[in-house]
């Protein structure tokens, strides 16, 4: 049975992804920092769905709970990075911003370092973060946010580069979420703190990309 570790399910694209793997078949462990909302998608989606609360913006506790799940789950097909947040910031608050470059930059990096060098390892496996057209270009509002996807695309090219020499069968995507659906992620952490949507085109391209990518594998997985 295909297994997956979805970051960031609590709500918006993650909590629609984790249906899509649901109904593709997949064994998902959702993680969050609230664990109440985890739960009632628990029960929406059955007893396939697994459970764990993560604040990736504690890099090391984060790191080491999805490292520690790697191992308890076994032979894990595919992590989901889609954990992070924004501000509206005008004024350039140097608290927002940091928050932003500490949970956007420092903590999905470190999760997908954990999880490219498990894939390494154990030579296949497919990594995935969600990242934005916000990170094509800067925006004089929200500076630190449009950074940090620019870092997280780039970081994810990066890594696939890196697989192909390992000559395994490991590889990293970065898909990005564009605006054009009237379908609102709402993922209400702070009033203060930017909210997108969730396009239908993004969950398309992610059944295609990625749901298609990993069944394409199974023929020659030698880990299952």
């Amino acid at each position: 049975m295909k297994k997956a570790i979805l970051i960031g399910a609590s709500s918006g694209i993650g909590r629609a992804l984790a249906k899509v793997l649901v109904r593709d078949g997949y064994v998902v462990g959702i993680t969050a920092r609230r664990l109440p909302l985890l739960q009632e998608l628990q029960q929406e989606l059955g007893d396939r769905v697994l459970v764990k609360s993560m604040d990736v913006a504690n890099v090391p506790q984060s790191m080491a709970d999805l490292s520690t799940w790697l191992v308890e789950l076994g032979n894990v097909d595919l992590v989901v990075l889609n954990a992070g947040l924004g501000h509206t910031n005008p004024d350039l608050r140097w608290d927002w911003e940091d928050e932003t470059i500490r949970v956007n930059v420092h903590g999905i990096a470190a999760l997908a370092n954990v999880a490219m060098r498990h894939f390494i390892q154990h030579g296949a496996g497919h990594l995935v973060g969600i990242s934005s057209v916000a990170g094509v270009r800067g925006n004089s509002r929200a500076p630190a946010y449009c950074a940090s996807k620019a870092f997280l695309s780039t970081y994810l090219d990066s890594l696939r580069y890196r697989a192909r020499f390992t000559r395994s069968f490991v590889t990293s995507s970065g898909l990005r979420e564009s605006t054009v659906s009237p379908e609102k992620a709402v993922s209400p952490v702070s009033p203060r703190r930017m909210t997108g949507s969730i396009p239908r085109n993004a969950i398309s391209l992610f059944r295609r990309q990625v749901i298609a990518h990993t069944e394409r594998r199974d023929g020659w997985n030698t880990r299952q």
